[in-house]
């Protein structure tokens, strides 16, 4: 699954010598151009296979392999980080429709400069791996591309022709919010999402971070991105979620666990099931992922329930009800029907998220808006009264 590709090459100046802003800016770049530069075909970006990122595969004519590791600043472990790709790669042969695996595997490593313990590393390893210096040169307020291979000392050149954007080494910053990180990028580029979906995704980013310039952005793990002033005051949060397949979002908003009147109010941690534009239901989930499901994914059967949500009876076959409740529609719907009332209970342990409208009304904001936007300026509202 590949991650969007900018418009707009931005470059940063330092010491007088012109980089790309962020590897990610780089790797965008290499992607678009990558045709033009070698005669290769690029077939994924951030793929994952065995616990590894490679940057960029592509192929070339005759499907052969060419794996790209990309750095915008001088880094000492390209070698074995490559390697391990290759390896990778040998044992899972992916994408078998697109690559010919009989044919010999291209390694590059592509960055601005390569430390000398690069060329050891690269002197004993048995691997053809293939480094690449690259300099950004302007000439005539025009930019042009330049990659040098290290060892042939043979140079390609090309014309930059994407609209450019740029700033000073004094950091006279084009915008306040910062380029999204690697592990946001990877996370986009590891779900089944769409582009639209990551761009929507990206635009909320930009509204949170955007709101305060105490709001940071923390990569708790490859899988998780969250906002706040520090990790125990946060606003919202990025996660993976491997059962669906997706990106979870978690805004910390008012709530209250209970419907008893004397029931204290409360900031908790929910999740919103979204279609990145309305929202469907919201869950009080306290940690990690959960095991709350939407009424949808209920009544549809797309993700299994909690035996609390089945038609569970004492001495009954729980293994067998539960394959009905899957394969079965009509006894399905008829379970639903029954515990449809715990989409109005706001505790946790109900398994089932709240509808959007009994979540606005157990905190008096009935009428509220169902447009995913408007739930993020609640949540950025309730982290400032905090502050």
């Amino acid at each position: 699954m590949t991650l969007p590709t900018s418009e707009v090459v931005k470059l940063k100046k330092v010491n007088q010598k012109w980089l790309f802003q962020s590897e990610a800016h780089l790797e965008d770049f290499l992607w678009s151009y990558l045709d033009e530069i070698f005669g290769y075909s690029p077939l994924q970006r951030q793929f994952y296979v065995a616990g590894q990122y490679c940057d960029i595969l592509a192929v070339d004519t005759d499907k052969g392999l060419i794996i790209i590791e990309l750095k915008n600043e001088e880094d000492r472990y390209v070698v074995s980080q490559i390697s391990r790709y290759y390896d990778a790669l040998q044992e899972a042969k992916t994408l078998k429709e697109s690559i010919d695996y009989s044919k010999s595997i291209q390694l590059i490593v592509i960055a601005p400069n390569f430390h000398r313990d690069n060329f050891t590393d690269k002197k004993y390893n048995q691997l053809p791996i293939q480094f690449l210096q690259f300099e950004i040169l302007e000439q005539s307020e025009e930019f042009y591309f330049v990659l040098t291979d290290t060892d042939s000392q043979e140079t390609k050149e090309i014309k930059i022709k994407s609209e450019i954007k740029t700033v000073s080494e004094q950091g006279n910053k084009t915008t306040q919010i910062p380029e999204p990180p690697r592990n946001l990028l990877k996370l986009l580029a590891s779900v089944d999402i769409t582009e639209d979906d990551r761009k929507i995704i990206l635009a909320i980013r930009e509204q949170v971070l955007g709101f305060s310039d105490r709001i940071k952005e923390f990569s708790g793990s490859s899988n998780t991105i969250q906002y706040g002033t520090s990790k125990n005051k946060l606003c919202a949060e990025l996660r993976e979620d491997k059962v669906r397949n997706t990106v979870a979002l978690f805004l910390w908003l008012p709530h209250v666990t209970s419907q008893w009147k004397s029931a204290k109010p409360i900031v908790a941690r929910m999740r919103i099931w979204t279609d990145w534009t309305s929202i469907s239901a919201v869950g009080h989930i306290p940690k990690a992922i959960g095991r709350m499901i939407s009424f949808d994914e209920y009544y549809s059967a797309s993700v299994r329930p909690l035996n609390k949500l089945l038609d569970m009876h004492h001495g009954v076959n729980k293994k067998r009800l539960r394959e009905k409740y899957f394969n079965d529609k009509n006894y399905r719907e008829s379970v639903v029907s029954k515990r449809k009332y715990l989409g109005c209970k706001p505790h946790y342990t109900s398994g089932l998220a709240m509808f959007p409208e009994e979540y606005f009304k157990l905190i008096n904001r009935i009428g509220h808006s169902l447009v995913l936007k408007d739930l993020v300026n609640l949540a950025l509202e309730t982290w400032s009264k905090k502050l």
